[in-house]
């Protein structure tokens, strides 16, 4: 981690004036007056944006064009199971989508009905998940300070947004993903993070000039998982440079991982599907802010859903169909607008559809679909229709199905997807209990964790 929270401790110490009750060397945070931010519920996960008042003062200061070189994003939520008891659900009905006072304890309180238990994650030096009771003050916040709060994280959104294959935006990332070219002897490497996704893509065939591509960074956001473990992995990825980050969409699991790395690591150009009729945190509010000013976030607007965005030789891009039926509700809103890489190389194609299911995948990906068919599994291996994989199946050479999972409470893999896949002909490999999976030249190989 380290960054602006490391490296300009002097700076921190005077500019924050200590913000938040965490176990660290590095600073002692007091703070526990907070403002709170209810997001639409995922499920059962309620994510609670948290902010100090100390903190906002920071951002105020630092996160502008001219002191964004010296700013790192930083991440601060507070994760609870929306519906632990009565009076949390009546709190989380009555808040959502609303700014209010609220107070962190250091630590839960079961008995007390008032306050909300749950996981405070903060990567403010080192990565931390610390579990903390939430107690709302119930007094919502005035006009004002609910300006002083969202004005600051605000985009030009026009200036990013890509809105037809004409607009000088598209054509300049067009331009761009050109020179970045992959040829066939491109790399991929699946990490394990847990319940979440993080893809690297790397193409060293050129002695003068090695490719490097991010399809997202995720990092999972439950409680039981080995943080320690997953910031060793994520050391490898601090240690590159990627050209280019691609996030299938805004889902934490697909992007929390950017917390862990230094931002000498974050890639110069960011792609990423439009998100301005589709909630997100203040955490990634702060991202996007930090991405504008410095250039480097193109966004994917809605007149290319079902459609290609970019038709490289070796790469291309496709956005999801969004609005029409999906399996879910939750599916169709928050995972099929998501963005999918099909990879061509001479023994077939590798699909890496992030959260977006097969119904939903634009029609011209199935015409390219050709030979050894290589599949990150979308959404983690859950359910969803796989009618059309079995159609493609019968036409091509079912090779390796890798699916990105964790620990979890959702039920990935979904027992009836994973059954389909078999059928179908495909090796099923996860990343589960692994360090990562590689696939090359249309092979994989496993690589376990060192006993």
């Amino acid at each position: 981690m380290g960054g602006i929270w490391m490296n300009k401790k002097h700076v921190l110490k005077s500019a924050l004036v200590e913000c938040l009750p965490v176990d660290t060397n590095e600073l002692i945070y007091n703070e526990t007056e907070v403002y709170a931010y209810v997001n639409k519920t995922d499920g059962d996960l309620l994510d609670i944006s948290i902010i100090t008042e100390s903190l906002l003062q920071y951002d105020k200061k630092m996160l502008t064009k001219d002191n964004c070189a010296n700013y790192k994003p930083y991440f601060l939520e507070f994760f609870c199971d929306a519906g632990q008891n009565e009076s949390v659900k009546k709190l989380v009905h009555k808040y959502t989508g609303k700014w209010v006072e609220a107070k962190l304890q250091n630590c839960t309180d079961e008995d007390n009905p008032d306050v909300i238990n749950g996981t405070l994650l903060i990567s403010m030096s080192p990565f931390k998940r610390r579990r903390k009771g939430l107690i709302f003050n119930e007094n919502e916040l005035d006009a004002e300070k609910i300006k002083q709060l969202e004005e600051k994280y605000e985009i030009d959104h026009n200036s990013i947004l890509l809105k037809n294959e004409e607009d000088a935006n598209y054509i300049k990332l067009r331009e761009c993903l050109n020179i970045h070219s992959l040829s066939d002897n491109y790399k991929i490497r699946v990490y394990n993070v847990g319940q979440g996704n993080c893809i690297y893509l790397r193409d060293s065939s050129s002695k003068e000039i090695t490719r490097r591509v991010l399809f997202d960074i995720g990092v999972t956001i439950t409680q039981d998982v080995d943080i320690e473990a997953i910031k060793l992995r994520a050391a490898s990825l601090s240690q590159i440079k990627p050209d280019i980050m691609i996030l299938s969409h805004w889902d934490l699991d697909h992007l929390l991982g950017v917390y862990l790395v230094e931002e000498k690591s974050y890639a110069d150009i960011w792609i990423a599907p439009d998100y301005e009729e589709r909630k997100i945190n203040q955490s990634i509010k702060r991202l996007t802010k930090y991405l504008c000013l410095n250039g480097k976030l193109y966004l994917i607007g809605d007149y290319f859903k079902g459609k290609i965005v970019y038709n490289g030789e070796k790469l291309q891009i496709y956005k999801g169909k969004i609005n029409e039926k999906g399996y879910s509700a939750k599916n169709q809103i928050a995972n099929n607008h998501g963005l999918i890489l099909l990879l061509k190389n001479k023994h077939g194609v590798d699909i890496l559809p992030g959260d977006c299911e097969y119904d939903m995948w634009p029609d011209d990906i199935w015409k390219n679909i050709k030979g050894l068919l290589n599949l990150v599994v979308p959404h983690h291996c859950g359910g969803m229709e796989t009618a059309k994989m079995e159609d493609i199946c019968k036409k091509t050479n079912p090779g390796n199905a890798i699916i990105s999972v964790g620990d979890n409470t959702y039920g990935h893999p979904n027992p009836e997807h994973e059954c389909a896949l078999c059928t179908m002909g495909y090796r099923i490999v996860e990343t589960r209990h692994n360090k990562w999976i590689d696939i090359s030249s249309g092979k994989i190989e496993v690589v376990q964790e060192k006993q």
